[in-house]
């Protein structure tokens, strides 16, 4: 055999994108229970959480956000066989969504409405992705404009018997000059959250341990103090924290403090710390006001974001970094 008849091989060889044309799943994955799969596809990526958040977009293609949502998270991203479009996989899981319960969309876009950018800036961006049988091709799809086509975007929440579901289903197509998926075929990544509100096992501070803390190391981190959502509007259930609060500044009335507020990473730095301050000033206003405490002893500090105690990669951490310290200061 010729080395030119070698060569030649090789090269058909390498041109055929053989990891998109296997007929077996993803090792370990499988189809969401509610959420079956378009006939014929593929599973080429998985990645079920026992409790995250997952990102979708809200609005319209001229005007929107990203928006998070808690629970159960499944991703998975299909390979679809090629008679199949991304205007197809919208409608299929468009009538998927409607089935199973009553579906309220957070936003749609199609082909020339999405951002022509939408896979490598949202979709596949780095906090994004997830497990797939690829090692570069993936990024390369999602992230060069030219390696796909039709992009479609679908999200919404389902409120069905077996739960509420934050959906969310892109797909596009690989150009038929892309050697890294088959030319034509349909890549679709599926995001179903079942929402679930995480409650926060976190422990109200008593005033006997908020004065060992203070006298054993300057400071104390409370929690129990509870705002509305991107608010400084305390709810009621902070009282007993605050009972506790109030408990140890009235015994120990030599005790300066700084109420020093924290907060999550959800949000840029300028909005945290504003938010920062302004809990920690309702707190300080709530202890003069309701406590009787002097206003001169309790000065209220922002932190913002600049100080976690926690990963803000989960939403377990992102609660414990949203707290409320009192940090012991000279007269």
């Amino acid at each position: 055999m010729t080395v030119q008849r070698l060569l030649m091989m090789f090269v058909l060889c390498c041109s055929i994108p053989g990891f998109v044309m296997a007929q077996d799943d993803m090792a370990g994955a499988s189809d969401h229970p509610e959420f079956p799969r378009i006939a014929g596809s593929v599973i080429a990526g998985y990645a079920p959480t026992s409790f995250d958040e997952g990102a979708h977009i809200k609005g319209t293609p001229d005007d929107f956000t990203v928006e998070y949502a808690a629970g159960d998270v499944t991703k998975i991203m299909y390979l679809l066989p090629l008679d199949q479009s991304p205007a197809s996989a919208f409608l299929n899981y468009e009538t998927a969504f409607n089935a199973l319960g009553e579906f309220e969309p957070y936003f749609t876009c199609r082909r020339g409405e999405c951002d022509k950018n939408l896979g490598g800036k949202f979709v596949w961006k780095k906090a994004h992705r997830f497990d797939t049988i690829f090692i570069n091709p993936a990024t390369y799809f999602f992230e060069y404009a030219q390696n796909r086509i039709n992009q479609v975007y679908l999200a919404g929440q389902v409120t069905a018997a077996s739960g509420v579901y934050d959906v969310a289903m892109y797909a596009a197509e690989a150009p038929k000059t892309n050697r890294e998926f088959t030319g034509g075929q349909t890549v679709v990544v599926l995001q179903i959250v079942k929402s679930e509100k995480f409650e926060a096992e976190l422990e109200i501070v008593a005033a006997s341990e908020i004065n060992s803390e203070i006298s054993q190391s300057g400071h104390v981190t409370l929690y129990g103090l509870f705002f509305e959502t991107d608010s400084d509007v305390l709810i009621d259930t902070s009282k007993p924290a605050l009972d506790e609060v109030a408990a140890f500044l009235s015994a120990s009335p030599d005790v300066n403090v700084y109420v020093v507020g924290h907060t999550d990473n959800v949000g840029d730095v300028a909005y945290n710390q504003d938010l920062s301050l302004r809990r920690a000033n309702a707190i300080s206003q709530n202890l003069a006001r309701d406590y009787g405490i002097d206003e001169g002893r309790i000065l209220p500090l922002g932190a913002g974001l600049a100080a976690p105690v926690s990963t803000n990669k989960t939403e377990e951490g992102r609660a414990l970094n949203r707290r409320v310290e009192l940090v012991e200061r000279g007269r």
